[in-house]
């Protein structure tokens, strides 16, 4: 894990960790006051990190949340993410909140107090983003084929899914007047 300096490169911190084991490492760190989630595509997979002074402090390691790609989201105070072909949900010290089954390893983003979740499944999923459990709003399915480890994007109320096919399909879920 290493942080660099946005005025010269050089690096401020560094701190051997690659999921303890070589692999995939393709997610975005999670910003988290002065700490970082990050998570790798290897077992244990996550962890929280302090950046101290001059160093950097595994918070915590764990073995949930094995987001090989798209990575997590923050929303209220918990982490939403993909563990494999697990949505999960944990608070900030580590501890599975809830995990959803069934819809395939894919991508997470936030909106407000929505979860935009595209799955593996190739449906895109809004629900709420709630430690309590996993609240489909609505369901769609939008692909039949790929993979789909590209976050989905919401513009002016327009939500645009990416697959691996370079397939883009933009979805209208702004609200009729009156509703």
């Amino acid at each position: 894990l290493g942080v660099v300096s946005r005025a010269d490169g050089s690096t401020r911190y560094f701190h051997p960790y690659a999921g303890k084991q070589p692999g995939i490492h393709a997610a975005t760190p999670v910003v988290i006051g002065d700490a970082l989630f990050v998570s790798a595509g290897t077992i244990p997979s996550s962890g929280l990190f302090a950046l101290a002074e001059e160093e950097v402090q595994p918070v915590w390691e764990s073995r949930d949340m094995v987001s090989s790609f798209s990575g997590s989201v923050l929303m209220g105070g918990h982490l939403y993410g993909f563990g494999g072909q697990v949505l999960e949900c944990i608070d900030l010290e580590g501890k599975v909140q809830w995990s959803e089954r069934g819809i395939g390893n894919g991508a997470v983003s936030g909106a407000g107090d929505r979860l935009l979740v595209m799955g593996g499944d190739g449906a895109l999923r809004v629900a709420k983003a709630t430690p309590a459990g996993f609240e489909v709003l609505s369901e769609v399915p939008l692909f039949e084929e790929g993979r789909y480890w590209t976050k989905p994007v919401l513009v002016n109320g327009i939500i645009y899914c990416r697959s691996s096919k370079g397939r883009v399909i933009a979805r209208d879920h702004r609200l009729e007047e009156g509703e």
